[in-house]
C-alpha cells in the first residue's frame, strides 16, 4: 500500500469521526432546542388556559348582571304601571266634578308583557 492510499485512509476515517462527532453535537444540540421551546410552549400554554379562566369569570359576571338588569328593567316597567294607576286615581279623587271614571286601570299580570317574556 502507498504512501497516498493511506493517507487517503486516514484521512478518510478522521473525516468519519468528525462527522460522527458533528452529528452527536447536531443531535443534542437539537434536543436542547426542543426541550427549552417546549418549556416555552408550557409556559404559553399555561398564560393562556390562565387568561381564558379570567374571561370565563368576566363573562360570567356580566352574564349575571346582565339578568339583573333586566329583572330590575322588569320591576321598573311594573312600578311605572303602578304609579300611573295610582296617580290616574287621585286625579279621578280630586276632580269631584268629572263625570268620567278615571282614563286607565291596572292592568293584570297576565297581560303584561315584560322584557324577559
Amino acid at each position: 500500500m502507498s504512501f497516498a492510499n493511506t493517507l487517503i485512509l486516514v484521512n478518510f476515517g478522521a473525516l468519519l469521526i468528525v462527522a460522527f462527532v458533528l452529528w452527536g453535537a447536531i443531535k443534542s444540540t437539537r434536543r436542547q432546542v426542543m426541550s427549552q421551546l417546549n418549556r416555552e410552549l408550557l409556559e404559553v400554554r399555561r398564560q393562556i388556559r390562565t387568561s381564558m379562566k379570567s374571561f370565563d369569570r368576566l363573562y360570567d359576571h356580566v352574564t349575571v348582571n346582565h339578568v339583573r338588569i333586566l329583572k330590575i328593567e322588569v320591576n321598573i316597567a311594573s312600578i311605572q304601571d303602578e304609579l300611573e294607576f295610582v296617580g290616574n286615581q287621585v286625579k279621578g279623587l280630586l276632580n269631584f266634578n268629572a263625570a268620567s271614571p278615571p282614563d286607565s286601570e291596572p292592568v293584570p299580570d297576565d297581560n303584561r308583557k315584560h322584557i324577559l317574556d
